[in-house]
């Protein structure tokens, strides 16, 4: 991961899973309130993950431009 202070692969692997659950953590800290994802283009899949996760906090989620966002059983995937 370069030279920057990023955790090796081997504790926080860079899957969609795993940084759904970063930017879960991060959001618990700032905004704890209710929601509004704005999810573009890779984004997609990682929101749709935090939005199915925790519907009772998500008001609408926006997707634009998810291309890589592909549908199955209801649940996120990609």
């Amino acid at each position: 991961m370069g030279y920057s202070e990023a955790p090796d692969p081997t504790v926080l692997r860079p899957t969609f899973d795993d940084v759904a659950k970063a930017i879960e953590a991060f959001i618990a800290q700032c905004a704890p309130g209710p929601l509004i994802l704005y999810l573009h283009d890779i984004g997609g899949p990682i929101g749709m993950r935090i939005a199915t996760a925790h519907p009772e906090r998500n008001r609408r989620p926006d997707l634009q431009n998810n291309r890589p966002l592909q549908w199955r059983a209801g649940t996120p995937s990609g």
